[in-house]
């Protein structure tokens, strides 16, 4: 049985009401909640845009440009700022539509995303099985325990009682839910059979790819932690072009075209192998200061904490030369 992200009867009314042109205030909640879903989850994506296709062609009026709407605002504040008319305007617009899901999903990669986008990265209760949320109430906890041990007393307490609850929250969730979904068999043990440094980092982390072989019979999902020497936080890639980076069950894969505004500069990767979707969790667990000197206890803290969480793994530290200047 496949499950949908979107609640059908949800995307039914919505799509009903975006063909009748009558998107009204009393329906505005609906419509909107179910936008921004679809902006922040690739399949919940694809499931809108396929609803809106099979309405096609009796969806009125032209498929506005991004340009029509303001992107800026959007991102930062989300489609509350669009009146009812325009927030009917882009959600029967594909094109408009598409380019606004690459903004988002950058801008949340980033870190860059405002709170709204942040939230609608919770996905809907209705698909969400109870003893999943009860997992992931006790993984904020744990998460939470975790942070305060390793954070300084001086960070800012609003980040530990706001930021934490709806980010992790928001990430386990998300692991919890597509775990279950794509665990193929029951194993969830995560090996890496191989893995190989290609390129030439003199060049440009642009340059360099790594082969990587999978030691299980389901798939692994993989994120890459960059550390630059003289610099404080590491850079994190664990999507790209919307889609989670995945190692194939029993296959290999290249990872390559890091972003050098993230892992530019980095003399150490550590690739962390886990069994469901963890950038989010790995960007959350790290140690508040990583440098090249100290990656081997940087691996096994998030080797511990994603432990703690419930979140398997294997963490691989990989050397890379330094560029003389």
């Amino acid at each position: 049985m496949t499950s949908s992200i979107l609640e059908p009867n949800r995307l039914k009314r919505c799509v009903a009401a975006l063909v009748s042109g009558e998107v009204a205030p009393n329906n505005r909640a609906d419509l909107e909640s179910l936008v921004a879903t679809a902006l922040v989850a690739p399949v919940a994506f694809e499931e809108f845009l396929a609803a809106l296709g099979e309405a096609l062609p009796a969806v009125p009026g032209p498929d506005a440009v991004l340009n029509d709407f303001p992107a800026e605002a959007i991102l930062s504040d989300g489609l509350g700022v669009l009146s009812d008319e325009q927030l009917s305007r882009l959600a029967r617009s594909p094109g408009a539509l598409t380019i606004l899901h690459r903004l988002v999903d950058d801008a949340l990669g980033r870190g860059a995303a405002g709170a709204y986008w942040v939230d609608a990265e919770l996905l809907p209760d209705e698909v969400i099985p109870e003893e999943l949320h009860d997992a992931a109430e006790r993984g904020v906890a744990t998460f939470r325990s975790h942070y305060r041990k390793a954070k300084p007393s001086t960070e800012p307490k609003r980040w530990l009682t706001v930021a934490v609850p709806v980010a992790v929250a928001a990430s386990l969730m998300l692991a919890f839910f597509l775990g279950t979904r794509w665990s193929g068999e029951r194993e969830r043990d995560v090996r890496l059979a191989s893995f190989s440094v290609r390129g030439d980092v003199t060049r440009g982390i642009e340059d360099v790819a790594l082969d990587v072989g999978n030691g299980t019979n389901r798939r692994v999902f993989l994120t890459v932690v960059g550390i630059v020497p003289g610099r404080k936080t590491p850079g994190v890639f664990y999507r790209h072009q919307g889609k989670y980076l995945e190692l194939p069950a029993g296959g290999t894969t290249t990872l390559k075209n890091f972003p050098p505004s993230d892992l530019g500069g980095s003399t150490v990767l550590l690739l962390v192998a886990t069994d469901v979707p963890a950038g989010d969790v790995v960007l959350n667990v790290m140690p508040p200061t990583l440098t090249p000197e100290i990656a081997h206890i940087g691996a096994e803290q998030i080797r511990a904490s994603l432990r703690d969480l419930g979140i398997r793994s294997v963490v691989q530290i990989i050397p890379l030369p330094s560029i003389s200047k």
